[in-house]
């Protein structure tokens, strides 16, 4: 039965970067995200800790929601697809 539950809330959290949307539902919330490209505000690309060799990406969205993403080996393999969206929206990749 616990392993059931576990099971049950982990397909519960996603993150889907498409090329016209960015949807998530984060863990233990109910509500859906879904956000066009175009209301992205902005993106900060920075390590996730000065411990930790891993990176990750603040997304900003123009209605206040922030959603940040670490970089595993399914972001690493879309990386361009997530830096040429960018241009084409005119939002600039930030590094700190």
């Amino acid at each position: 039965m616990i392993s059931g539950l576990c099971f049950y809330v982990a397909s519960k959290h996603y993150i889907a970067i498409g090329t016209d949307v960015i949807s998530y539902n984060l863990l233990f919330s109910s509500k859906e995200h879904m956000h066009p490209w175009e209301d992205i505000e902005k993106v900060i690309y920075k390590p996730v800790s000065s411990s930790d060799n891993r990176w990750q990406y603040e997304f900003f969205f123009n209605d206040g929601e922030k959603l940040i993403v670490i970089e595993n080996g399914y972001i690493a393999e879309i990386k361009y697809l997530i830096i040429n969206r960018l241009k084409d929206e005119n939002i600039n990749l930030k590094s700190s």
